[in-house]
C-alpha cells in the first residue's frame, strides 16, 4: 500500500505540551525584534497565525512575561504590524538606539537630563506609547553620546507610561573606551556624568 500522510492534530495535545512547544520558537527571557531577516519573534508570530486559539495561547505565553528588545528606528514598522495585536499584553521594554548630547568639542554628555534620537524616529515612539500603555519595566541599552543638530528629548513621551515600575539604563562601554584611550582622567569624568544623568533621568521618567 503506498505511504500516506496522516495530519498530526496539534490542538488534541495538552496545553501544557502546547506551551513547551511554543517556547522552542521563543528564546528565555529576551525576543529581540529587527526589521531585517527571520528572528524568533517572526517565528513566534508566524506559529500565532494558524488558528484563533493557538493565537491567543502563543501571544499570551511569549509576550506577557518576556521582553521585547528594540530599536527605536524599528517602532514604527513594529507597532503598525502588531500593536493591535500584543499591545495589551507587553510589560517589558527593552529599547536601543538612544544617545545624549555632547559638550562642544568634547566627547563627554552634556548635563541635560535627556535622551535624545533622531527626529524621523519620534513618531514611532509616540506611536508605541500610545499604544502599549500597560508597559511597566523599561530599559534602555547601551546609548552613546552623539553630536547630531537634529535631535528630540524621549524623556517627555516615556512620562506618559504612567503604569511604569521601574525604568533602567544599561550603560555604555562604547565611548568609554574611546575616551579611556585618548586620556583616563576624561573617563572618569565620563562615568560621572553618565551616572548623574541616568538618576536624573529615571527620576523625570517615573515621576
Amino acid at each position: 500500500m503506498p505511504h500516506q500522510d496522516i495530519p498530526f492534530r496539534f490542538l488534541d495535545l495538552s496545553a501544557e505540551l502546547r506551551l513547551k512547544i511554543y517556547d522552542y520558537y521563543a528564546p528565555d527571557g529576551i525576543i529581540r525584534v529587527h526589521s531585517w531577516g527571520s528572528t524568533p519573534f517572526q517565528h513566534a508570530l508566524n506559529l500565532s497565525h494558524v488558528n484563533r486559539q493557538i493565537r491567543e495561547e502563543a501571544l499570551h505565553h511569549y509576550f506577557g512575561p518576556k521582553t521585547i528588545a528594540i530599536n527605536v528606528d524599528d517602532l514604527s514598522p513594529f507597532c503598525k504590524a502588531f500593536g493591535s495585536s500584543i499591545g495589551m499584553l507587553l510589560k517589558r521594554l527593552s529599547l536601543r538606539g538612544l544617545w545624549y548630547p555632547i559638550l562642544k568639542n568634547s566627547l563627554l554628555p552634556r548635563r541635560d537630563s535627556c535622551l535624545m534620537v533622531h527626529p524621523i524616529y519620534i513618531g514611532g515612539l509616540r506611536m508605541f506609547v500610545e499604544g502599549f500603555r500597560n508597559i511597566k519595566h523599561v530599559t534602555i541599552e547601551s546609548p552613546v553620546t552623539g553630536a547630531w543638530h537634529e535631535r528630540v528629548d524621549i524623556v517627555p513621551e516615556l512620562q506618559k507610561l504612567r503604569g511604569l515600575a521601574s525604568f533602567t539604563i544599561i550603560p555604555s562601554t562604547v565611548d568609554l573606551w574611546v575616551i579611556v584611550g585618548a586620556e583616563p582622567r576624561e573617563a572618569v569624568k565620563w562615568i560621572e556624568l553618565t551616572k548623574g544623568l541616568e538618576e536624573d533621568i529615571r527620576r523625570q521618567v517615573l515621576a
